[in-house]
């Protein structure tokens, strides 16, 4: 990421960036003022939360249900070491010390988000929502706690996360944006809506990367069942 973002400054395009000002939200939003966009994409809320809500409905329509059941029942699979995830090597003479120190390290890493027993909703709500969240839980009340990494992930509801990009067109992303709302304990009504910034590094994102055709919002796969659904 960082390696990205130096090259980036190279650029005349990166140079460019640089001297724009600002929003409050860093430079991540666009109006969608696309006509096309509009006819095809007309019935989407411009709230993201109201588009997942919509998408969900839309996941739990019979047909549109067992399409997705179907492919999540083949998402896990296992192989003879029991390992849902396994790296892919582009170097061939690694040590063979080496090797198994990192694939003992990557499965240590794999087994916080526990693909054998999660992954077939996670790959329902990636297909349904688009994206997933995920945050990386690190104690950071010593240098040395600091020091044991990442010890676990926190599952992010979707609706309530957005990535605020420096260069969207190469994927650089300068924070995150969670909203933490707060209820009212007698009434249960929504009080008030925080916003909490997170640094790139805390946060596992991942995207359909469809977007729609102003580049505004992220289309998950589940769009293009729109039409029998409909």
């Amino acid at each position: 990421m960082r390696r990205r973002e130096a090259l980036l400054t190279h650029s005349v395009s990166g140079s460019l960036l640089h001297q724009q000002e600002p929003t409050a939200y860093g430079a991540a939003y666009g109006g969608r003022y696309n006509a096309y966009a509009n006819v095809l994409y007309h019935t989407l809320d411009a709230e993201k939360s109201n588009r997942i809500y919509e998408y969900r409905l839309m996941a739990a329509f019979p047909e549109v249900a067992n399409c997705i059941e179907e492919y999540t029942d083949n998402f896990i699979w296992e192989d003879e070491r029991g390992h849902v995830v396994n790296l892919k090597y582009t170097d061939e003479d690694l040590p063979e010390e080496q090797v198994k120190d990192i694939e003992q390290e990557f499965q240590t890493f794999a087994g916080y988000f526990d693909f054998k027993n999660n992954g077939a909703q996670m790959c329902k709500d990636y297909i349904t929502d688009g994206e997933l969240y995920y945050e990386y839980l690190i104690d950071s009340t010593t240098p040395e706690n600091r020091k044991r990494g990442i010890l676990g992930v926190q599952r992010l509801q979707t609706e309530l996360m957005e990535a605020v990009y420096k260069d969207k067109t190469n994927g650089i992303v300068g924070a995150f944006i969670g909203r933490n709302i707060t209820y009212n304990d007698k009434t249960k009504h929504q009080v008030m809506i925080n916003n909490v910034p997170y640094h790139p590094n805390e946060i596992f994102h991942i995207h359909s990367g469809t977007w729609d055709p102003s580049g505004e919002w992220v289309i998950p796969f589940i769009e293009r069942a729109r039409k029998p659904y409909v």
